[in-house]
């Protein structure tokens, strides 16, 4: 490393932009489900198999600089601003 290089480090890397988000379907009216069916068609070693990573995906994103907003965002003073 030479003293030029020391006075201008490399720039941090540019976080990627959030991805878009899914589109939202249309609303439908449901007035009863098969809760048994529903049940039986729930695998459940495939949920638990995909929550470790589904966890850390929204946990990335709750942190990224451009992550999503949530609803008193705008409201703090700082990204540490908890109250």
């Amino acid at each position: 490393m030479t003293p030029a290089d020391a006075e201008h480090p490399p720039a941090p890397a540019a976080e990627a932009p959030a991805p878009s988000p899914p589109p939202i379907p249309a609303v439908l009216d449901v007035h009863d489900l098969d809760w048994e069916r529903i049940a039986r068609s729930v695998a459940p070693g495939a949920v638990r198999a995909r929550m470790r990573s589904t966890v850390e995906e929204l946990e990335t994103l709750l942190d990224s600089e451009r992550g999503l907003q949530m609803l008193f965002d705008d409201q703090r003073k700082s990204r540490g601003d908890r109250a």
